[in-house]
């Protein structure tokens, strides 16, 4: 089954790779000049609490992209979707977009805030914005949960 592609997915889409690429261009042309040890770990309160070698700044890009084509490719197959609820033929368009915006939302998400970290890293930040973590949080979470509202709306009408 194949879901029809939007604009919302083509715009969110290409934001995400563009992020991602742009992360991975600035770390390559900046490379020499990121210090030998950056922050490694930033604690709650967004201080960084441990410093580690430049190469480390990798694992967050790298894992930011390993992490976007692992959605991606999960968009590719909906029937492996596990819904949550009970898809019929008159619902099934309707549940699968509602979970496929889920999936693109929460992939661009993902891809901003690995590459905010890998350049917050890259350029020595000592302290993340206050309310960052409530942002990450806040993202993921409101993303699942207002799918999911939207997911049971839409599995009544059919």
């Amino acid at each position: 089954m194949r879901i029809k592609r939007t604009k919302y997915d083509m715009i969110v889409g290409i934001l995400g790779t563009l992020a991602l690429v742009g992360t991975s261009i600035y770390l390559i042309a900046a490379w020499k000049d990121i210090p030998a040890q950056v922050p490694g770990h930033y604690n709650a309160a967004g201080v960084a609490d441990s410093m580690t070698s430049k190469g480390s700044i990798l694992f967050a890009i790298i894992f930011g992209w390993i992490l976007y084509l692992i959605l991606w490719g999960a968009e590719q197959f909906p029937q492996s979707w596990n819904t949550g609820v009970k898809v019929t033929p008159a619902n099934q368009w309707r549940v699968y977009r509602v979970l496929k915006n889920m999936l693109v939302t929460l992939r661009l998400f993902l891809a901003l805030t690995f590459c905010y970290l890998a350049v917050c890293m890259a350029v020595s930040c000592q302290k993340l914005p206050t309310y960052y973590l409530l942002i990450i949080l806040a993202g993921i979470f409101g993303d699942i949960i207002f799918s999911w509202i939207m997911l049971v709306r839409v599995s009544r009408l059919g």
